[in-house]
């Protein structure tokens, strides 16, 4: 009978863990934060800079319509 020639798996013996694939997720979560984090930062800096910028009544309107609770 023939048999098909069948090339080894040169990786068939490596074994992952888990604990290396969670680390690894845990890694890009804690990346997409940062990035979220340093966006929300920026986006604050420039709405402080606008209100910094705007005359006393644009200051009265935005305090009276956002920052009033």
């Amino acid at each position: 009978m023939r048999h098909s020639h069948r090339e080894s798996d040169l990786n068939g013996d490596i074994k992952g863990t888990k604990a290396s694939y969670d680390n690894q997720v845990k890694l890009m979560i804690m990346i997409e934060q940062d990035k979220k984090l340093t966006n929300l930062e920026r986006n604050k800096q420039v709405v402080c800079n606008a209100i910094d910028n705007s005359d006393k009544e644009t200051r009265t309107i935005i305090h009276e319509l956002y920052l009033v609770k």
